[in-house]
């Protein structure tokens, strides 16, 4: 619930206002329509077509959160997991048990 909320505060109450100021027009639409996965790929190719602004727009999504989003959240991982804040709280051998595996 907490998550579409998110993707409804940033895409269409921030998103799509700046993107209308940038002067984005119809690509503005595709590109804030969902959370740009396949489904949404689907929607809009089906309604406008690929070669639309609004096709245009999702694929550009598409493919910024799948390449860049692949690369943020690998970089994210490394860094958190660099914090040692996940260390478990288990008897040494337990430890070492699960490392041999």
């Amino acid at each position: 619930m907490f998550q579409e909320l998110g993707h409804f505060v940033g895409t269409i109450l921030l998103g799509l206002p700046l993107a209308l100021l940038f002067g984005i027009k119809r690509e503005a639409i595709g590109a804030t329509f969902s959370v740009g996965r396949e489904p949404s790929l689907a929607i809009i190719g089906e309604k406008y077509g690929m070669d639309s602004p609004e096709g245009r727009g999702v694929l550009a999504e598409y493919l910024n959160g799948t390449v860049f989003g692949a690369v943020f959240i690998a970089i994210l991982a490394g860094f958190v997991a660099s914090l040692n804040i996940f260390i478990p709280l288990r008897p040494p051998w337990v430890q070492a048990w699960a490392l041999a595996a």
